[in-house]
């Protein structure tokens, strides 16, 4: 693990990624290379560098990003609707709720990739934890960990939301949650 690639992934966390064909790797831009033992490794510098970066959401709208094959609708400052795919508005099937704590949603926006060792506050946790912890919670393997989409506040970088995970089926919004920002979420099946 060379040439400043920083850290390795087991081969079956790939594999496992790759036959679920939800993101292409695009290795032209060394984000993945594998060694002769069949160990898959990753650079950092090349994911902070991706084209995801300049997805920035400068004002309330439609937005379709298609590396994740994702619709976001800001319909209002303290509202988000998250669709799997356009098509996926046509179909009946049970809208799950995201809810994020913060207290309003300040754009821009952006959707970015997150290290692993960054912290955030999960809805409903007084304390930030570890992005790893949360991913671990949610069974999420290594190596898609690193292509997992989260929502960023610009001005700070810091992480709003991991898009598509943090799900609660229910709550009751009183005074204390006037400016909850709410996700309906269909994306990876959740």
């Amino acid at each position: 693990a060379n040439k400043g690639f920083k850290q390795q992934v087991e081969s079956k966390h790939f594999n496992d990624f790759n036959k679920k064909n939800e993101h292409k790797i695009q290795l032209d831009q060394a984000i993945a290379f594998k060694d002769r033992a069949g160990c898959y490794f990753y650079h950092t510098d090349s994911l902070n560098k991706m084209p995801l970066y300049k997805h920035k959401i400068d004002r309330m709208g439609s937005y379709y990003l298609s590396q994740f094959n994702l619709g976001l609708d800001f319909d209002s400052c303290t509202r988000i609707k998250l669709v799997q795919s356009l098509n996926e508005l046509s179909k009946n099937r049970q809208i799950k709720k995201l809810f994020i704590n913060r207290e309003n949603i300040q754009f821009p926006v952006h959707i970015t990739y997150a290290e692993g060792s960054e912290k955030f506050h999960a809805f409903g946790k007084n304390q930030p934890i570890l992005l790893k912890d949360f991913f671990q919670s949610r069974k999420i393997g290594k190596f898609q960990r690193l292509f997992w989409p989260v929502l960023r506040q610009s001005k700070s970088n810091r992480i709003l939301a991991v898009l598509g995970l943090e799900i609660a089926d229910e709550l009751k919004i009183g005074r204390s949650h006037q400016n909850v920002a709410c996700l309906e979420s269909r994306y990876r099946g959740v």
